[in-house]
C-alpha cells in the first residue's frame, strides 16, 4: 500500500478560484461580461466551482469546444497541475502535483506494472490501468473535472495523488437537439485530420423519458517518418559472445573462429554469413496515424419528482499504428534528424472498451439518496518492434550458438528480427451506494459504502528466439518452445509459438470494500465552516499464472520447456489482504462573500500489489 498525505492552503479571491481560473482560458462570460458559474461535484454535491475548498481546474464542454480538443493529448496541455509520461494514445502514465507510482513500457505493464496513483473516471466509473489510461474521446461532453491532491474519503483508491472526471451531458427530457460538427486539419510535419461528431437528444415521453446519443469518428495523421535502415551484427554487441567465434585467443590465432587446442578465447566476433536485416519493405513518412471512434446513448427517466434512473451504453475504438517517439540514432549508430525513427517490424495498438453504468437518483424522507453501478470491458492488443535488443546482453542467446554448447556446432547468428506482442483484457464491476442530508443543513453528512471487483488478464510476449526450435527430429542447436505449468491459471494453455523466448500469462484481481463518511458543520453560518471525513477500506489482493523463459531450454527436448528461470505463480500463493482508513479535514472561511481561505488536509492511497523481478533474459 502507497499513501500520500497532502496539506493545501488556497485563497479564492474575486468569485474565482487560482485552479478555476488557469483551467478555464475560455470558460466564457455571461453578456454581461461576468463570469460564467461553472457546476462540479468534486464532492458528490453540486456547487459552484468558487466554493469548493480544494484545488481543482474544470474545463466546461464550451472551453473544450473553443480550444478544439478531443483526446487526453489535447487536453493535458492546458491543465498545468498534470503531467505525463507517454509512450503513445491509451499509454501514459498520468502524474498530479509531481506525485509518481512509477512509470515502465506498455509492454507487461499488465503484469507488473504498479496501479496508478492517478484515478480516472467516466462519470462515476473508474477505469485506469498500470501505464494504460483510459483515453476517452471528448465528445459532448459537459465538463472535465480535476482535482488535485489525495482525494481517498470520497473517491477511494487510485485517488493519492488526484481525480480526473469525464462526466457527459444527460439527456434533456424537455426538447429536441441535434448538432453535427466536422472538422479537417494538418497535423505539423504530418498527415491532414479529419473529424467528425454527431450528437442528437430526443425526449420520448415529454418530462419523462430521453435518450441522447452520439458517435464520433476522429482519424489524425501521423508525423514520425520510418526512414531506410539496416541491421547488420556488430563485435560489440554486448552478447555476442553467445556465437562463440573467436577473434582472439589467449595464446596463438584463431582460425575459422576457433582457437588453438589449450587457448581460450579473449575476444568474440560475429560469424561470417550471419544475415543482416533491412526495413526496405516498412520504410514510409508518417507511420503513426490514430483513429478514434466510438458511440455513447444514455437513457434517462423520471419516476415523479423525486426518483429517476440514468442508463448509459458506451463503444470506443481506437487504433493507433507505429510509433510515438523519435530516436537519436539509427539501429547502426548514425544519427537521425528529428520524428524520424528506424523500425524493422510493423508496430500497432488497438484499444477498446465497452462500458455500461447505470445510476439510480431518490429520496428517503429528506435524505438523498443515490445508487450507481457499472461494468467495463476493455481490451488491448499491442504490438512493438523489439530488433534493437539484439544489441543486448542475452538476445544472442536466442539468436546464435556455438560450439561451447554443443561441440558439433559451428558458430552461427540467425536473424535478428524481434517484436513484442502484449494482449490485455480488463474487466471492472462496480457498486456504490451513498445517502447525503439537504445542502441548506447546518450539520450536512455524505455517508456511503462502495464494492468492486477488477480483473487484469496480461499475455506479453518477447519474441526474439530465432534459433530453430526443437523437435522430434531436431535435437541440436536448436531451443525448446516453452509452455505453461499444468494447472495454472492461465488465458492461453498451449506450448508457445516458435520464436517465443519470455512469455507472461498472468491474472491480476482486486477486490474492494469500502465504507465512507463526511461531515460538513457551519461553525458560524455562511462564513467559518469544518470538515471531517473518513474511509474504510479493504483489499483482498491476488496474483496467478505463470512466467515462462526459454533461457536454459537449448537442446532440451521436446516441449514444453520450464527451466529455473520460469516460475509457477500459482504454487506460490501470492494473495494479499490490506486494510485501513485515510481521513479528510478541511477548515474553510468566507472572509467576504467574495473572498474564501482553506485549509485542507488529505489522504489518498492506491491498490498494493507483489514484487516481481521482471529479469533481464
Amino acid at each position: 500500500m502507497r499513501s500520500k498525505i497532502s496539506y493545501a492552503v488556497a485563497a479564492i479571491l474575486g468569485g474565482a478560484s487560482v485552479g478555476a481560473a488557469a483551467a478555464e482560458p475560455a470558460a466564457g462570460t455571461t453578456e454581461g461580461g461576468a463570469l460564467e458559474e461553472i457546476i462540479v461535484t468534486a464532492q458528490k454535491r453540486e456547487q459552484s466551482i468558487q466554493d469548493v475548498p480544494i484545488s481543482m481546474q474544470a474545463l466546461t464542454g464550451q472551453a473544450l469546444q473553443q480550444l478544439n480538443v478531443s483526446t487526453f493529448d489535447d487536453y493535458i496541455k492546458f491543465l498545468p497541475s498534470v503531467t505525463t509520461a507517454s509512450n503513445g494514445p491509451g499509454q501514459n502514465e498520468v502524474f498530479m502535483r509531481g506525485l509518481s507510482a512509477g512509470s515502465q513500457a506498455s509492454q507487461g505493464s499488465g503484469s507488473t506494472g504498479a496501479w496508478p496513483n492517478v484515478a480516472i473516471y467516466l462519470d462515476n466509473q473508474s477505469g485506469q490501468l498500470p501505464n494504460r489510461n483510459l483515453d476517452i474521446y471528448a465528445a459532448d461532453l459537459n465538463r472535465i473535472e480535476v482535482l488535485e491532491g489525495p482525494q481517498g474519503t470520497l473517491f477511494g483508491a487510485g485517488a493519492e495523488a488526484g481525480v480526473i472526471r469525464y462526466i457527459t451531458n444527460e439527456p434533456k427530457l424537455d426538447k429536441v437537439e441535434a448538432s453535427v460538427k466536422a472538422g479537417y486539419g494538418i497535423t505539423t510535419h504530418g498527415d491532414p485530420n479529419t473529424d467528425l461528431t454527431a450528437v442528437l437528444n430526443v425526449p420520448l415521453i415529454p418530462n419523462t423519458m430521453a435518450l441522447r446519443g452520439v458517435i464520433y469518428d476522429d482519424h489524425r495523421g501521423g508525423y514520425i517518418d520510418n526512414v531506410p535502415a539496416t541491421f547488420t551484427r556488430k563485435s560489440t554487441d554486448i552478447g555476442i559472445h553467445y556465437a562463440q567465434y573467436a577473434t582472439a585467443c589467449s595464446t596463438g590465432t584463431p582460425s575459422a573462429g576457433a582457437c588453438p587446442v589449450g587457448s581460450t578465447a579473449t575476444a568474440f566476433g560475429v560469424p561470417p554469413g550471419s544475415p543482416s536485416l533491412n526495413n526496405n519493405s516498412l520504410t514510409a513518412r508518417a507511420i503513426n496515424p490514430v483513429t478514434y471512434k466510438g458511440i455513447r446513448v444514455e437513457a434517462l427517466y423520471r419516476f415523479n419528482d423525486d426518483w429517476d434512473a440514468l442508463f448509459t451504453q458506451s463503444y470506443q475504438d481506437m487504433q493507433s499504428e507505429g510509433v510515438f517517439y523519435q530516436q537519436p540514432n539509427a539501429s547502426d549508430g548514425a544519427p537521425l534528424q528529428p520524428l524520424q525513427v528506424t523500425l524493422f517490424n510493423n508496430s500497432y495498438d488497438k484499444d477498446k472498451f465497452e462500458s455500461t453504468a447505470w445510476t439510480v437518483n431518490g429520496r428517503f424522507a429528506a435524505l438523498k439518496a443515490v445508487y450507481t453501478g457499472g461494468y467495463l470491458v476493455r481490451n488491448v492488443d499491442q504490438i512493438g518492434d523489439y530488433t534493437n535488443y539484439a544489441r543486448g546482453v542475452f538476445a544472442d542467446y536466442y539468436q546464435c550458438y556455438g560450439p561451447a554448447y554443443d561441440a558439433t556446432l559451428t558458430p552461427t547468428c540467425f536473424s535478428p528480427s524481434a517484436i513484442w506482442h502484449n494482449v490485455e483484457r480488463n474487466t471492472h464491476q462496480q457498486h456504490e451506494f451513498r445517502l447525503s442530508t439537504p445542502d441548506d443543513w447546518r450539520v450536512r453528512a455524505i455517508a456511503g459504502a462502495y464494492w468492486e471487483d477488477n480483473k487484469l488478464y496480461d499475455q506479453t510476449a518477447w519474441l526474439y528466439k530465432n534459433v530453430p526450435p526443437c523437435t522430434a527430429t531436431l535435437t541440436q542447436g536448436c531451443l525448446t518452445n516453452v509452455g505453461p505449468f499444468a494447472g495454472t491459471t492461465v488465458v492461453n494453455p498451449g506450448v508457445q509459438g516458435d520464436n517465443t523466448s519470455f512469455y507472461q500469462d498472468q491474472v491480476r484481481d482486486t477486490k474492494q470494500t469500502a465504507f465512507f463518511v463526511s461531515v460538513d458543520f457551519d461553525l458560524i453560518p455562511k462564513v467559518l465552516m469544518a470538515t471531517l471525513g473518513t474511509r474504510h477500506f479493504q483489499f483482498k489482493n491476488s496474483m496467478a499464472g505463470s512466467v515462462l523463459s526459454s533461457f536454459g531450454c537449448f537442446e532440451a527436448g521436446l516441449p514444453p520447456c520450464q527451466s529455473s528461470f520460469s516460475f509457477n505463480l500459482d504454487a506460490q500463493n501470492l494473495r494479499d489482504t490490506e486494510s485501513g482508513y485515510k481521513s479528510r479535514g478541511n477548515l474553510t472561511w468566507h472572509i467576504t462573500p467574495d473572498v474564501m481561505v482553506y485549509y485542507t488536509f488529505s489522504q489518498g492511497f492506491r491498490p498494493g500489489g507483489f514484487n516481481q523481478n521482471g529479469g533481464v533474459f
